[in-house]
């Protein structure tokens, strides 16, 4: 899966592509800023994402996702987000994780560190989370 967190200023996600037990690539990315300045962080199936990207820009008829897709949204002047598979959300309060390292990075986050930070220490326990880590900062 991945791991995401947000402050909610800032995103970071980790770059770790898996398949059963398999890396298959650190480098992915997974936190984006969309077209319309939000920032947006992917966990779930790879291909998920393009699609609920395209839905959440341009709206429309809801796309059906896999089960264990989530994301995180931040969007200026309005309260984070995190959406499920059914293109439903929650707004949240920060700080905030989501994917397979979240309870990691939500208590690295609770003792003060970084949204990029608790991305480094949940990769640290969570087989699931690793690789390249992305940070974005929403720009006013």
């Amino acid at each position: 899966m991945t791991t995401i967190a947000t402050d909610g200023q800032s995103m970071a996600g980790d770059g770790r592509i898996t398949f059963h037990d398999y890396i298959v690539n650190e480098t992915s990315v997974k936190v984006r800023r969309l077209p319309s300045g939000s920032l947006i962080g992917f966990c779930g199936d790879s291909g998920d994402d393009i699609v609920f990207e395209e839905w959440l820009e341009r709206g429309g008829k809801k796309p059906k996702l896999s089960s264990g897709f989530s994301a995180l949204v931040l969007t200026q002047g309005r309260r984070p987000r995190t959406y499920f598979y059914d293109c439903t959300f929650d707004e949240i309060d920060p700080p905030y994780a989501i994917g397979s390292g979240a309870r990691f990075a939500f208590a690295a986050m609770d003792c003060g560190k970084s949204p990029e930070e608790a991305v480094r220490i949940a990769a640290g326990r969570c087989t699931k989370t690793g690789g390249k880590v992305t940070v974005l900062t929403l720009t006013t």
